[in-house]
């Protein structure tokens, strides 16, 4: 591609002053075409040169340039820009598709291209003021195929004063694909005339009545002998068609036929080309292109000798084998799923046993929406040789992938149906319910539409959200074995909902705010930049909130709030540091307990979170509580090596009268450790002795931990103490 040279601002500021203070043009006052130079080169801003993301790009009859449709198209424009303005698409930065043209589409079909048109994303990027970015969804390059112009218009102003800058049209643009290339192509003898015959496959109907029904020709040629024979192609609105030439036979190829080397096989729709070129014993080869109306056109070759290239292999994102009737999960914090085809690493000569290298075998490949290659065509293509990646959308998908080397038979396909599961998906206050199916590039208006739509609630899935969702719902998550993160964390910052969430599963809030309250009776997961205004209920006995200290610098994250009937005491964890990091008391200082009694204090090790007396005056509703004392009363009472340590538990009942419950107290368990390194103490009784040695156990200041339950109770109570070991006197 031809790039336009430019200069760099500073390099033409200095190459503007060495002009301007030249002896012609250093006078009392500049005269004004170099004013407007000057003015032009630095008080506004241009786009002055362009580089596209892909390199599979064509010419058409036009010398029009024409970028393929399988995957999304970046252009990133450069520009003059040395104020550093700063351009807001939609604001001082304005892109139009003057030259769209879709006065053959249907009123649906339009309706589908202007939803397609509000997904190309024009922005600024965020370092480099002089970058702009043009991204085309795949999505909107596959119904813009067949060659409509989709040029882009780009008129920028200033941001402050309004001031036109001008538009800019730095390309002509068009989407589309080369026709895709015939498949299994082998050569047959007619025994009778003693002439080849050639077989092929013909695109599919799916192909030829979708983004390839403008293919016009198909040109054989001898590459022996130099010559060509073509044909004009007619195709059907169902997808089938005719030959223009009587050479050229729609169909499989006559029972009396016979396979010069490799077996033909039938897949999509068959046809033969009667050559009329003798038998011989040459290598003879043969070369097939198809031609679209644009000059767009595809090649493959076969020769009479052709050896079959093996199967390809098909891959998932982790390397797992992908076969059909397999369901795979789209990428992380992505509306597709990756898929890596493979081709074999060699082929083998039947005829004479010669190993042949075939890893820079070609993929060609047909993904079709639904169970068969009638569906709806989203892409196709070849790439250059070796294994490729391809995005696949979310729904049902029908593949129908082989490998190609020239003068090779090209592989068995990889055709079958798998099924791409919904587990991520993409909510915007500019989305629709009813019109989207929930892509980055066609969002869906709320987060319980996503809910509603991810295909498997129990795996792993993620709904992100890319603005403030500020639309009232009730957001409920019924599914017990629900697993769904909510995510607000993208590029332009976190984002909010604003609504009531009631969860039965496993949720997981992510750089978030939630400006209503969180209902749970399955563990949540706080990550990132998450609050919660409203408030956290836990509505069962024995939940955690999992937090992540180290993401979430927020002071107030939420007050967590026990809902009547559960059993949470003194004692109980409640709060988790994710991933094994360590929680602190800092860490804890950011949640609230709705209980002025209580408080929530973190764990000597870092592991948790848990509930202990404040101190004050307010009583929680609750019937009753636990508290453990020692033997021994102080702060950090003495004890000797060889003695034994008692503990006694005491309830408390909502009247504020204290008994005894030593007795009634099961599954004891205490530790002693010294500065959070275990001693290899413990006890499962209410009592703990203290070794009698000297080595292990020196002067110093111990913990002991007790924890039990209450009757058959499945709440854990627990304490931790300090106390002292003296010196050893000798």
């Amino acid at each position: 591609m031809k790039k336009t040279v430019f200069i760099k601002t500073a390099a033409l500021l200095i190459l503007l002053s060495s002009v301007i203070f030249s002896c012609s043009f250093f006078t009392d006052s500049l005269n004004e075409p170099v004013k407007d130079y000057f003015k032009e080169y630095t008080e506004t801003a241009s786009v002055i040169q362009y580089k596209i993301s892909t390199t599979d790009i064509l010419k058409d009859n036009e010398e029009t340039l024409c970028v393929p449709s399988y995957n999304d198209i970046e252009i990133i424009f450069y520009m003059i820009n040395p104020q550093r303005f700063i351009f807001t698409a939609g604001n001082n930065m304005i892109l139009s598709f003057p030259n769209l043209n879709t006065d053959g589409f249907s009123e649906t079909e339009k309706e589908e291209m202007n939803v397609l048109l509000k997904s190309i994303t024009l922005t600024q990027d965020e370092t480099d003021t002089t970058i702009l970015h043009l991204t085309y969804p795949s999505e909107f390059l596959v119904k813009a195929e067949t060659g409509l112009e989709i040029s882009p218009s780009i008129q920028l102003f200033h941001p402050v004063s309004r001031a036109n800058f001008g538009t800019f049209k730095p390309l002509t643009l068009k989407s589309n694909s080369p026709p895709p290339p015939v498949y299994g192509a082998v050569v047959y003898k007619d025994a009778q005339s003693g002439t080849y015959v050639l077989c092929l496959n013909m695109p599919s109907k799916g192909m030829l009545q979708g983004i390839h029904r403008d293919v016009k020709t198909i040109t054989i040629e001898n590459g022996t002998l130099g010559t060509k024979t073509s044909s004009a192609v007619t195709l059907n609105d169902d997808g089938t068609f005719s030959f223009a030439e009587n050479s050229f036979c729609v169909g499989e190829p006559d029972s009396s036929l016979s396979a010069s080397s490799a077996e033909f096989s039938v897949y999509g729709q068959p046809a033969t080309f009667k050559t009329g070129d003798k038998f011989s014993n040459e290598n003879t080869e043969y070369i097939i292109t198809l031609t679209d109306n644009a000059g767009l056109s595809a090649s493959v070759s076969t020769s009479v000798y052709s050896i079959k290239l093996n199967e390809i292999a098909v891959k998932d994102k982790n390397g797992g084998t992908v076969s059909a009737g397999s369901e795979i999960q789209q990428d992380e914090g992505s509306s597709y799923a990756t898929l890596t085809f493979i081709p074999s690493q060699t082929a083998t000569d039947e005829h004479t046993g010669e190993t042949k290298d075939t890893s820079d075998s070609q993929i060609v490949y047909e993904i079709y929406q639904g169970t068969d290659d009638t569906g709806k065509v989203l892409y196709n293509g070849k790439n250059s040789g070796g294994e490729i990646s391809l995005k696949i959308p979310a729904g049902t998908i029908f593949l129908r992938v082989y490998a190609h080397k020239d003068l090779f038979a090209d592989s068995k396909p990889a055709e079958f149906g798998i099924k791409v599961l919904k587990t991520t998906l993409f909510v915007s206050p500019d989305g629709s319910d009813t019109e989207n199916n929930g892509s980055e590039n066609s969002p869906y208006a709320t987060i319980s539409k996503a809910i509603s739509e991810l295909s498997d609630i129990t795996i792993q899935n993620q709904i992100n959200l890319l603005g403030n969702i500020t639309l009232q719902e009730e957001i409920v998550i019924s599914e017990p074995n629900a697993n769904i993160t909510i995510s607000g964390n993208t590029a332009q910052g976190n984002f909010g909902i604003t609504g009531n969430i009631s969860s039965a599963g496993n949720l997981t809030i992510k750089d978030c705010t939630v400006n209503g309250s969180v209902k749970t009776t399955g563990n949540l997961s706080l990550c990132g930049k998450t609050s919660v205004t409203g408030g956290i209920t836990l509505e069962s006995d024995g939940l955690f909130i999992i937090y992540d200290p180290a993401e979430n610098p927020l002071e107030n994250v939420a007050q967590i709030i026990f809902a009547e009937g559960t059993n949470y005491k003194k004692g109980c964890d409640i709060l988790k540091p994710k991933d094994g990091k360590t929680l602190t008391q800092e860490d804890c200082n950011r949640f609230t307990l709705a209980s002025d009694r209580y408080v929530l204090k973190a764990r000597d090790d870092g592991s948790a979170g848990y509930i202990t007396m404040s101190g004050g005056s307010l009583y929680p509703e609750i019937e009753k509580d636990i508290s453990f004392s020692l033997d021994k009363a102080g702060e950090a009472p003495e004890y000797s090596r060889g003695e034994t340590i008692t503990v006694k538990a005491a309830l408390t009942d909502s009247n504020g009268t204290e008994s005894d419950c030593t007795d009634d107290m099961t599954d004891w368990k205490i530790t002693i450790t010294n500065h959070g390194i275990d001693t290899g103490t413990e006890s499962t009784t209410n009592r703990v002795t203290i070794p009698d040695g000297t080595t292990n156990w020196p002067a110093d200041t111990y913990t002991v931990t007790v924890t039990a339950k209450y009757k058959t109770e499945n709440i854990l109570y627990s304490a931790s103490f300090e106390i002292q070991l003296p010196e050893i006197t000798k």
